[in-house]
């Protein structure tokens, strides 16, 4: 059919069907200049293998009404922006459909020397208008076999200059895939922004939704990103291609994308909106395998080409609910989803069914939380883990201080060293539990703490910090220097054993010679103990002084970072080595130690204070006065 000056209304069947064991069905085409709608009573058909294009050069395609069941269709408007007249396209099946390429077909002539294959071939959907006079609805059949696989693309950039791309809906009761040439672009003209797009699996038939094109939902030049939203109410959804939400020029905002499934959320696909662009992505199921696993196509943040800003994740199963994301920026664990306005045939709204979640949420003690970032990890929302958190930045700070975090399992941070920018790591939790193993593939590197200055905050130290000497292992290497200190702890309570027989194996595992800052540091049954390699010393402000928390490392007070006097660096020092004396069961002759600010004293006894006869003998004592900041007998 073709209407070169007016409409086309389908309002009765037109079918192509085979018949028998003909090998194919037909092609339906529909060109016009006006629109091409049809009523309750249109019905195209030709579902096995017939096509369907419908063509309007300035009006819109509204083929909602009947009931009609075709294997392919393209369709297409030319309404332009200028014209501000409705070139939208809506086209609803009752089975299976795939967006593919038809039209061009017949041998016919009319008198009018117009043949039938003027009714030209069409590849895809394509509307030009822009903002809602552009914008695409596309339903394949309600039920859970109705698939809907996109093979050419679906475009909806606008031809006229600042004008926002046309929204995108995509729906079926079956599995719904972009593959072949599928993209989907709704980019903006100049200063217009990304169009919205909703793709939605309905039926509670499981049925995935494969992402194996790009979506690319851009602003033009000085125009914001639009809105993705993919929502599977019984099924997973495989990211395998780019979702672009970015915005551009001066534009002031990057888009969202929003990922919620049944089942697993997973693809090397990237997902792109680093400027202030958010991500969330959500799994419901209750039982089973429903992770979520974003690599960017990455092995990590490097080679990972995910960038976006802000990022929310939860699972909810009581099975495998780990969440791995990679990122090649840096990432803010914060509120992301509840964004959108567009409602499907079936009435799904993209805000309310994908509402907004916070931060990040596993519940079983096998989900872990895993993030590799390119730059600074951060918070703006809470962390509620029933297993392990694993994250790592090759470029900045990692700061999950703004709440105190809920950890079921061990916490692993990785942040660059001194020699590579001195970052630092600040975790506050109700548990902290250093981590030995990578919980995504248990291997025994870049695990425990890492950084520069590490910061570890916990209500009660004696309650919720783990140091039995099983735990990973804390690096921190800031120098000494001033009162910056390398590992800060701000806890109340014991932290480790006092009591141990096993000082130099139980307690919090660390590796560092800088300054041990404690807050609170007040005298009480507070005593913190920490264990390490020999050949570093963890320096602490207070050491053996009174008034002050004990900090023991490896089973003797640490090293005092700040004594200034004689006195103090020999009353230290002697009881130090007292302590080693009656613990060895021998005396150290002189042993000399030399402190800090050049402070050297002499605290060993002056003669052997044990013999196989004797046992330990007491050391020698005189009358001692201070002058000067010299100790001496009188």
């Amino acid at each position: 059919m073709i209407n070169d000056s007016g409409a086309i209304a389908a309002n009765a069947a037109i079918d192509v069907s085979k018949a028998g064991a003909g090998a194919s069905d037909g092609t339906i085409q529909l060109k016009a200049t006006g629109d091409i709608t049809d009523n309750a009573t249109g019905a195209l058909t030709g579902d096995n293998s017939g096509k369907l294009m419908a063509y309007s050069t300035a009006g819109k395609i509204d083929l909602t009404a009947g009931t009609h069941a075709v294997k392919t269709a393209s369709l297409t408007t030319d309404t332009t922006t200028a014209s501000t007249t409705d070139g939208s396209i809506k086209y609803y099946d009752s089975t299976d459909l795939t967006i593919g390429t038809a039209g061009g077909q017949g041998a016919l002539v009319a008198p009018s020397t117009t043949t039938a294959a003027s009714a030209a071939s069409k590849i895809g959907v394509t509307t030009v208008a822009g903002g809602a006079n552009g914008a695409v609805t596309i339903r394949a059949g309600t039920g859970g076999t109705h698939s809907l696989d996109v093979t050419q693309a679906i475009a909806t950039t606008p031809g006229g200059a600042a004008t926002a791309g046309g929204a995108v809906i995509l729906e079926a009761g079956g599995a719904i895939t972009l593959s072949g040439n599928g993209t989907i672009t709704t980019t903006g003209n100049s200063t217009g922004a990304g169009g919205e797009v909703l793709i939605h699996h309905s039926n509670a038939t499981a049925g995935a939704i494969t992402l194996g094109n790009a979506i690319t939902a851009t602003g033009g030049n000085g125009g914001v990103g639009g809105v993705v939203t993919v929502i599977n109410d019984s099924g997973a959804i495989a990211v395998n291609a780019v979702i672009d939400v970015s915005r551009a020029g001066a534009g002031a905002n990057d888009g969202s994308i929003q990922l919620q499934s049944t089942g697993s959320i997973t693809g090397a696909g990237s997902l792109t909106g680093d400027a202030n662009g958010k991500l969330m992505a959500k799994t419901t199921g209750a039982a089973g395998v429903a992770n979520i696993s974003l690599t960017g196509g990455g092995t990590g943040s490097a080679s990972s080409a995910n960038k976006m800003a802000t990022v929310a994740f939860s699972t909810a199963t009581s099975g495998n609910g780990s969440v791995q994301y990679f990122d090649n920026t840096g990432v803010a664990l914060g509120t992301a989803g509840g964004a959108g306005v567009l409602t499907t045939p079936l009435g799904t709204v993209a805000g309310t069914a994908a509402p907004a979640i916070s931060g990040a949420t596993t519940i079983s003690s096998g989900s872990y939380l895993e993030l590799d970032a390119g730059g600074a990890i951060s918070q703006s929302a809470i962390l509620s883990l029933g297993g392990n958190l694993w994250a790592r930045t090759t470029s900045g700070d990692i700061l999950l201080n703004g709440f105190t975090n809920h950890l079921g399992g061990t916490v692993s941070l990785i942040a660059p060293l001194s020699a590579a920018g001195g970052r630092k790591v600040w975790i506050k939790a109700d548990s902290i539990k250093v981590g030995t193993v990578r919980p995504s593939d248990a291997s025994t590197t870049a695990v425990g703490i890492t950084a520069a200055q590490v910061t570890i905050e916990a209500p009660n130290g004696g309650a919720t910090i783990l140091a039995d000497g099983t735990q990973g292992l804390i690096t921190a290497d800031a120098p000494l220097s001033g009162t910056t200190p390398a590992l800060t702890i701000l806890a109340e309570g014991i932290i480790g054993n006092p009591s141990t027989s096993n000082p130099t194996t139980e307690g919090l595992r660390v590796h560092m010679n800088g300054l041990v800052k404690v807050v609170t540091d007040a005298a009480g049954n507070n005593t913190i103990m920490l264990v390490g390699d020999n050949t570093v010393q963890p320096k602490y402000e207070f050491s053996g002084q009174l008034g002050h928390r004990s900090v023991r490392y490896n089973g003797a007070e640490a090293t005092n970072a700040q004594l200034t006097g004689a006195l103090d660096a020999a009353y230290l020092d002697i009881r130090n080595q007292t302590t080693e004396t009656r613990e060895s069961g021998f005396a150290k002759e002189n042993a000399n130690k030399v402190l800090r600010k050049g402070v050297v004293t002499s605290a060993g006894p002056g003669q052997t204070a044990v013999d196989d006869s004797k046992g330990i003998a007491n050391m020698g004592s005189c009358d001692g006065s201070f002058n000067k900041e010299e100790l001496a007998c009188q």
